[in-house]
């Protein structure tokens, strides 16, 4: 059981991390070319991927949030257990304990593709060592989360009580392998085996730009009372208006989750390209002012399987 004043804490459960090679961790040199990368790295002040943790701990810091979960992506890989080597950004769950090990404002979050020969052994692992949610990007890692060979690994994750923070909508920060694969639709397999399941911006995809995945998510809401919503990038461009929209419904209300998707920055206006705020300020009163309640940024209190 969690103490009211942990209940109480500002949680966000959807903090991207970023590592050099010497903490194996890897982005392709043509996300590194990337206009967007580079705006971020800017806004940032961060000189390469070493000064990332460091500056993002800062900015928490300086915050009304007081606790994030922070992020592993793992590789690609095929159906027969491959790491498939067109890989372009990987993040290992090593790292994340490292991290949440030296900053204690940070959990561990991790990321185990349901290929990987050893990914029910790297669960057991990982949960053992104090991870509190499991996160996949379908589009990006190759998931199909409506794969019935994934069911052994649905059962593990509800063995330790992990959530499953699975992106749903349209993916474009990171190369895709297929963007079906982040139809909420697909997520119908890990709640149907007692999965609670977190769908990462609930389906409204960056900017607003597509409101077709919101809808899908928004039918499953009513039918499946373990599933969640995330409201990362909400406050880009006109997803608030669609995120306003989701708060007059009640219920749906009651499974919104805070989450900021740092280091993506937020952008209501043109004049904010030329403002350096600390984002997760920035993002807080960006949706308070939307009229998220003080519930939505608790919740994830409630959904992560430890502290």
């Amino acid at each position: 059981m969690r103490s009211s004043s942990e209940a109480m804490k500002r949680i966000d459960i959807h903090i991207h991390a970023i590592g050099d090679a010497n903490d194996g961790c890897y982005i392709s040199k043509s996300l590194l070319r990337k206009m967007w990368f580079r705006l971020i790295a800017n806004r940032l002040d961060i000189n390469g991927p070493a000064e990332y943790i460091p500056k993002l701990v800062q900015y928490l810091r300086e915050s009304p949030i007081d606790i994030g979960v922070i992020l592993a992506l793992d590789a690609i890989y095929d159906e027969k257990g491959n790491r498939d080597p067109k890989t372009a950004f990987y993040v290992p769950n090593s790292f994340i304990f490292k991290v949440t090990t030296r900053y204690p404002e940070l959990l561990p979050g991790i990321s185990v593709h349901p290929n990987r020969l050893d990914a029910l052994e790297e669960i057991d692992r990982c949960a053992e060592a104090g991870a509190v949610l499991v996160k996949w990007i379908p589009n990006a890692q190759g998931i199909d989360p409506s794969n019935k060979k994934y069911i052994a690994f649905y059962r593990k994750l509800v063995e330790y009580k992990l959530p499953l923070l699975s992106h749903a909508g349209y993916e474009f920060s990171l190369p895709t392998v297929d963007q079906d694969l982040g139809n909420p639709a697909n997520l119908m397999l890990p709640l149907e085996q007692g999965v609670t399941v977190i769908a990462s911006h609930s389906g409204i995809s960056y900017s607003g730009f597509s409101t077709k995945y919101m809808k899908v998510w928004l039918s499953l809401i009513k039918e499946y009372p373990n599933l969640y919503g995330d409201i990362a990038a909400s406050s880009i461009g006109i997803a608030g208006h669609y995120v306003k929209q989701l708060l007059e419904d009640e219920l749906v209300c009651q499974r919104l989750v805070n989450g900021s998707d740092f280091p993506v920055p937020p952008l209501k206006s043109v004049s904010d390209f030329f403002r350096k705020p600390n984002p997760f300020t920035r993002d807080f009163d960006i949706k308070r002012r939307l009229g998220v309640p003080e519930s939505v940024f608790h919740r994830g209190c409630t959904l992560l399987r430890t502290f």
